[in-house]
This record gives C-alpha cells, sequence and structure tokens, in this order.
C-alpha cells in the first residue's frame, strides 16, 4: 500500500515524459510551484509563457533533462554529454500565466532568451551568454538582477504601473536605450534613474555586462 502511495504522489507531480525525434519533453503540474531554478553549462535557454496549466521542459536532446521537485521549488538542470558534441541545445521552458515568487536561470555559456513577466523576482547570472528578453517584468516584478560576464543584454520592458528602477552598468562596452526615464546618471557605460511619476513601489532592475552591450527599450 505504501508503494502505491509513493507512485500515486510521483503521477500527480510529473505528469508527462516523451521523446520523440530525438527530443525530450518533461511537464509538470504547477501547483504548489513557487520558483523555478534552471541550471545550464553551455546551451540555450528560451523561456515562453503560456496559457496551458503545466510547466513544460522540452529540448532537442535524449535522456539529459533533469526535473526535480524541491519544496515548492522545480529545478531544472541538462545533464552533461558522456561525449563531444559540437550542436549546441536548445532548452525551451513553457511556464503558465501565474505569478512565480522566483525565477533563476545560472548558465555559464549560451543564449538566453524569451520573455519572463510572470515571477515577482528574476535572477539571471552567466559567465558568457546573449541575453536578450521581451516583454521582461511587468505588474508582478518586484526585484530582477541579470548578469553576465561577457556578453550583450537586450531587454524590452513590459508595462508596470508604477515604474521601474534601472540601474545598468558595462565594464567594456556601451549602454544605449529607448525609454522615457527620469535619469540620474548617465554615461556610454553606466545608466541609472526610473520610469514612471517620481513616486510609489517601483520595480528593481539591475542589468551588468563584464564586456558587451547593454540595450533597453520600451
Amino acid at each position: 500500500m505504501k508503494k502505491l502511495g509513493i507512485t500515486l504522489a510521483l503521477f500527480l507531480t510529473l505528469v508527462g515524459c516523451s521523446h520523440k525525434n530525438n527530443e525530450e519533453v518533461k511537464k509538470y503540474l504547477p501547483d504548489e510551484i513557487k520558483n523555478v531554478s534552471i541550471h545550464s553549462k553551455g546551451d540555450n535557454i528560451l523561456i515562453k509563457e503560456t496559457t496551458t496549466s503545466e510547466i513544460k521542459a522540452k529540448i532537442n536532446k535524449e535522456n539529459v533533462l533533469k526535473m526535480k521537485k524541491n519544496g515548492n521549488t522545480l529545478n531544472i538542470s541538462i545533464k552533461e554529454d558522456s561525449f563531444i558534441n559540437l550542436k549546441t541545445a536548445t532548452l525551451t521552458l513553457y511556464i503558465p500565466r501565474k505569478t512565480l515568487d522566483h525565477i533563476s536561470i545560472n548558465s555559464e555559456a549560451g543564449k538566453i532568451t524569451g520573455n519572463i513577466s510572470n515571477a515577482e523576482n528574476v535572477t539571471i547570472n552567466s559567465g558568457s551568454s546573449d541575453i536578450s528578453l521581451n516583454s521582461f517584468g511587468g505588474k508582478s516584478l518586484r526585484k530582477s538582477t541579470i548578469k553576465t560576464m561577457s556578453g550583450s543584454i537586450n531587454i524590452q520592458l513590459a508595462e508596470s504601473p508604477n515604474g521601474y528602477d534601472i540601474d545598468a552598468n558595462t565594464a567594456s562596452g556601451k549602454i544605449t536605450k529607448s525609454l522615457n526615464m527620469h535619469e540620474t546618471e548617465n554615461s556610454s557605460k553606466t545608466l541609472r534613474g526610473y520610469t514612471g511619476t517620481d513616486s510609489g513601489n517601483k520595480s528593481s532592475i539591475k542589468v551588468q555586462s563584464g564586456s558587451g552591450k547593454i540595450k533597453l527599450t520600451e
């Protein structure tokens, strides 16, 4: 009876796992999941918001995708191949439009793209990645930190009722913007200021690149 109970619990959480055309897909029900944490060595990461009720991860490799629920956090990682593979895979993560407490992405290399507007906190750390995010932030966002040691960062901001506090810096690169914002500091390598009025609780966006361009747009 105990064995049956364990099997049933696993079924209620992990609702799907399939392999087709050199693709691996795993699905989880979003119930009780408040945080999503992604770890990748060098594969591309694509985030998509969806109207479905499942959290789904898909990668164009087989037997490398790992998804494990730990408390209210869903950990997603990509197992390293035991042989040299010159083709970079892409992990596509589909997230329902429910507000999450935290989305965290840690990547050593590979492109990070997609849209994230359903999390209160967002943390992206990369050793060497180009990062491009559309419809980022929105009314759910409270705090975000986006860093890459080497690579460009391109962020298109979603509408926010109270605006954003922005702190952007690049050590070796250039910052450009197409934003209606009040600037407190603006140089080729540093941009600080806020959008919207000077009142209200604003969403915090901190962007850093060690060596790369930063572009912020509305």
